[in-house]
């Protein structure tokens, strides 16, 4: 008999749990320590200048503008199918041919009628709830980061005085009180990327979960990172928006899927 026992899952709620004490360790960090300005140091050249600028079109377009734009795309067919799926059904368009044979293209049914047509091939195993929950998340991610971008006022780092800008380093609760006109924490442009931890809790990819963690989490992290070469973020800016992205979709699971083996990790 083997002496090895399967680890206990860590189920959502407490995963959740997980991921706000990351956030206030976070905060913690950025009051306390040092390790952003050095880690920022190493990107930063010298007079106002980073290792790499926002107007150099090839890595502003792979790393900013096309990331940002795919990620709009997925939304939008998300939304999109969940929108077709649950008002253009088979019966629907069963009832359209019958009435009107002589004026519908059976070819557009093929393409988009059916539940199985090739254009929701990517979600073919999703349920309608699957996709509403990988949405939910994709968007409140980047809106509850805004949120706290607007509550925070942490300028970015060439914003910063120790960085040729005209602005103070300041802790976390003195950018608060400060009510300066900065909106640099957490970072936006990362947690869109972490929006898709939402992949990670669906239980039709139960089996590939930790495949999705481990990609989505090189997705925000390679975009946090060029706004990091950029000067527009320190490493905990991003830090927080993973754990943020983690708390709302493991918070959401807990709503979105109740059987316990479909949402424990």
């Amino acid at each position: 008999m083997s002496i090895l026992r399967p680890v206990s899952p860590i189920s959502p709620i407490n995963q959740a749990l997980l991921a706000l004490a990351v956030i206030v360790m976070t905060a913690v960090f950025i009051e306390h320590g040092s390790v952003d300005v050095t880690i920022s140091s190493w990107f930063y050249v010298e007079q106002g200048r980073w290792l790499l600028s926002k107007d150099q079109f090839v890595f502003s377009m792979l790393f900013y503008k096309l990331p940002k734009w795919l990620l709009i795309v997925f939304g939008a067919y998300l939304l999109t199918t969940l929108v077709w799926r649950q008002f253009i059904t088979d019966t629907k368009f069963i009832a359209d041919t019958n009435t009107m044979a002589d004026k519908t293209d059976n070819s557009a049914k093929s393409l988009f009628g059916r539940r199985d047509a090739p254009i929701y091939a990517p979600l073919a195993n999703f349920g309608q709830s699957d996709i509403l929950y990988v949405f939910a998340v994709l968007a409140l991610t980047p809106l509850l980061v805004a949120t706290l971008k607007s509550l925070t006022h942490v300028p970015c780092p060439h914003e910063l005085l120790i960085f040729a800008g005209d602005k103070p380093y300041l802790s976390l609760w003195q950018d608060i009180l400060s009510q300066q006109r900065a909106k640099c924490f957490p970072a936006a442009h990362a947690s869109s990327g972490f929006g898709l931890y939402g992949l990670a809790f669906v239980p039709a990819l139960q089996h590939k979960r930790w495949r999705y963690v481990i990609l989505v989490s090189a997705i925000g992290w390679t975009m946090g990172l060029y706004k990091m070469m950029i000067g527009d973020h320190f490493f905990s800016h991003t830090l927080a928006s993973m754990a943020l992205a983690w708390f709302v979709a493991s918070g959401l699971s807990a709503g979105f899927f109740t059987k316990k083996h479909d949402i424990d990790f």
